[in-house]
């Protein structure tokens, strides 16, 4: 049977940021059900564009300081096999496109 992992949601800077032990010792010892889960990390790209007084680095540079703060984060923990884009739409959207620029750049097209 399969179990749905947290879905735990933190911002990458502080004050409310996450430390990396988050991922590697807190998130996956609740989490064995199958045994060593694959775990991908969310980006929330609705949050592009989008005033936050809690996140106001999505507004910076298109999002793009913040996206690659995260992506470097995920590939820096061996823990972390990948990172998932919420949701496909926010791909097209125009408050977006700096970002989907640099994910192309830095993943290919």
């Amino acid at each position: 049977m399969w179990t749905t992992p947290p879905a735990p949601y933190f911002l990458a800077r502080p004050p409310r940021a996450a430390p990396p032990q988050f991922v590697q010792e807190g998130w996956g010892r609740g989490v064995q059900n199958p045994p060593n889960p694959r775990l991908y990390i969310g980006v929330a790209l609705y949050k592009v564009g989008e005033p936050s007084k809690n996140e106001p680095d999505w507004m910076i540079s298109g999002g793009v300081p913040e996206l690659k703060k995260q992506l470097d984060l995920n590939e820096s923990m061996p823990q972390i096999q990948g990172t998932i884009l919420f949701r496909e739409n926010y791909l097209n959207q125009p408050q977006t496109q700096q970002a989907v620029n640099y994910l192309k750049s830095r993943w290919g097209s």
